[in-house]
């Protein structure tokens, strides 16, 4: 078993792991936590606009994006609740 120490920003440092490797934490309810390595996404992230009607994201190319009536995903929320501030 090899144990690791997080420091003051709640990181550790796997002798195991690769530099960029990203890893998927399932925590097992009993205080342990697993990690599993995953393909890190590819591609470009896209940047988002909010439209002036602040309902709405304009994607770069201007094709746009509609938020849904917020209550059906906490995501969603959490962005609603941004653009309302």
């Amino acid at each position: 078993m090899i144990t690791v120490k997080l420091d003051n920003k709640k990181r550790a440092t796997i002798a195991q792991g690769k530099p960029g490797q990203v890893m998927a934490v399932t925590d097992n309810g009993d205080g342990s936590i697993t990690l599993t390595p995953v393909q890190a996404p590819q591609g470009r992230a896209i940047r988002l606009k909010w439209a002036k009607d602040r309902r709405t994201f304009v994607m770069p190319d201007g094709a746009r994006v509609e938020l849904p009536e917020t209550g059906s995903d906490p995501i969603l929320d959490a962005i609603a609740e941004v653009r309302d501030a």
